[in-house]
């Protein structure tokens, strides 16, 4: 399987969407077994489908199927990477032709520590809350530094998923003038 990379051109409401390996990846770090991993996908299509990719948001049988397909392969990749130039070529002598392309995935770290938070917040957690520092943030993408950039996506997703964000119990809108160290309060807008 070859590596996965981020698709150009990718749509903004794309990037904040969930495709299905962005749930696979969520869910292989939950732990859960087949029928709550199952039963999650179910809820998720029925309750809050409006943020998934345009192509799982009316076919509930294609979004249950690739999720289960990334699942299967996260939990096997190192043979299946292994094994992928070999299906490539059994496919040929087949007849039949596997787009690679349809294969490479964006996976962006600051895309899943949001998209996770939310399915936290709406689906796994008792507290309808998560509390984390920009310096927490920020080390989940590999960074030290705030930029513009970074702080604009962060926004971005918060108003994409209608959150709100608390520090000291005040509400507050822009994360560019939070200290670092200073504890955020995220919540649901619906809670």
């Amino acid at each position: 399987m070859p590596k996965m990379q981020r698709q150009k051109g990718r749509s903004l409401m794309g990037q904040l969407s969930y495709s299905a390996l962005d749930m696979a990846v969520i869910l292989c770090k939950k732990n859960l077994g087949i029928r709550e991993e199952c039963q999650f996908l179910l809820d998720f299509w029925r309750s809050e489908r409006r943020f998934l990719e345009w192509k799982y948001q009316s076919n509930k049988r294609r979004f249950l199927q690739d999720t289960q397909y990334w699942m299967h392969y996260l939990n096997d990749k190192e043979q299946l990477d292994y094994d992928f130039a070999d299906i490539v070529k059994a496919a040929e002598n087949n007849g039949t032709q596997i787009e690679v392309e349809d294969y490479w995935r964006d996976l962006d770290e600051v895309d899943i520590v949001f998209k996770e938070m939310y399915l936290d917040m709406a689906f796994f957690r008792k507290t309808k809350y998560v509390r984390k520092s920009m310096r927490q943030m920020l080390a989940k993408y590999h960074l030290k530094r705030r930029t513009a950039s970074i702080v604009e996506k962060m926004e971005r997703y918060v108003r994409f998923y209608e959150m709100e964000m608390l520090v000291n119990r005040k509400r507050i809108s822009d994360l560019s003038s939070i200290p670092l160290d200073q504890l955020i309060t995220f919540r649901l807008c619906s809670v």
